[in-house]
């Protein structure tokens, strides 16, 4: 495999996502909150005057929700910017995440399945979501890492995401262990693809 191997999102999907935030956010949210605050002014008075502070106040609000949708959209995609070099691991998208393969003390490959998600998964009749996450878990490796840092990496739906998982895996095939669940008890609460501190 050609290394180094870039993973981010696709242009499409970020730009569907955050239209998507800007619309919901900014008119629903923004309209909720328009809402709340024109009820804690109690405004009244000339029509035409209220009229026009409501749609001030509207503005406000969408300008701001809309930022704010689109600000944890960006937040959730940088979970997704992953570069594999020959000797380290760079995540984000300003590659402010660095994990030398010397820092990575084992790999374990596949996540418990959760019985609650199976439930979820049942009760509303989607399976697909549920065949889907199957395979996540299945596929996803853990990287344990020093200082008691783990990351539970899953790119499968991000180009070339696959590449870069079987390329790490293979670059450091000495260090790989199946899934066990004494190993790791506590997986199904530990967020994707962010570091975080073993407990």
């Amino acid at each position: 495999m050609m290394i180094p191997i870039q993973v981010k999102p696709s242009n499409k999907e970020m730009y569907l996502t955050y239209g998507i935030a800007i619309l919901f956010g900014g008119l629903v949210f923004g309209g909720i909150t328009c809402n709340v605050i024109l009820g804690l002014l109690g405004t009244s008075g000339i029509e035409n005057i209220q009229q026009e502070l409501n749609i001030q106040v509207f503005l406000a609000c969408f300008i701001v929700t809309a930022i704010l949708s689109v600000t944890f959209c960006s937040h959730v995609f940088n979970k997704y910017y992953w570069y594999l070099t020959h000797d380290k691991l760079l995540g984000g998208k300003n590659r402010n995440i660095e994990i030398p393969f010397d820092s990575i003390r084992k790999i374990v490959v596949g996540l418990p399945t959760s019985y609650k998600s199976k439930k979820i998964f049942n009760i509303f009749n989607i399976h697909d979501l549920g065949r889907l996450n199957l395979i996540a878990r299945e596929n996803a490796i853990v990287l344990f890492l020093n200082e008691e840092r783990i990351l539970i990496l899953c790119l499968l739906l991000q180009p070339s995401g696959v590449e870069l998982m079987k390329c790490l895996c293979e670059k450091l095939e000495n260090k790989i262990q199946k899934y066990s669940n004494e190993k790791l008890p506590y997986s199904i609460l530990v967020p994707w693809n962010k570091i975080v501190i073993s407990k």
